[in-house]
């Protein structure tokens, strides 16, 4: 017996394995006809109040950057629905409890051609500091063509 075929399941379980992981980890990247890695925006990149155009299929990330937030999901869930719950994000940066630094992250997928609206809102925008005027609310506007 050779040496290659003796490897060879070894081999093909080190490939699906390292395929697993790459996809696990967000690393994969698209297929030919797969579709668009999803599209992310922050609060801190100037997506509040904005207007942005995306294809049926696509997927968007909304990040925002405190644990304060409370996504409102989309206002219409027929066109833009949100996949799953709103995450924290782990961050390499130190959060102590309470003082809300972690950020939060919710997936939407784009069903069908329309207009929806993602909102979010937060009363607390620090460590006992109330949200005043628009810091306490996000808004972004999404079209589907």
């Amino acid at each position: 017996m050779s040496v290659t075929r003796a490897l060879r399941p070894a081999l093909m379980f080190a490939a699906m394995a390292s395929s697993v992981l790459a996809v696990g980890c967000g690393t994969a990247q698209p297929g030919p006809g797969s579709p668009h890695p999803a599209r992310q925006f922050t609060e801190h990149d100037g997506a509040n109040g904005k207007t942005i155009h995306i294809a049926v299929g696509d997927k968007l990330v909304l990040i925002l950057g405190s644990s304060y937030w409370n996504f409102r999901g989309s206002s219409a869930p027929r066109v833009l629905r949100q996949v799953g719950p709103v995450r924290l994000v782990r961050s390499s940066r130190s959060c102590p409890p309470g003082v809300g630094c972690q950020p939060k992250r919710a997936l939407y997928r784009a069903l069908a051609s329309g207009k929806a609206v993602i909102s979010a809102h937060r009363l607390t925008c620090g460590e006992a500091l109330a949200c005043t005027g628009s810091r306490g609310r996000f808004r972004l506007t999404v079209i589907v063509r």
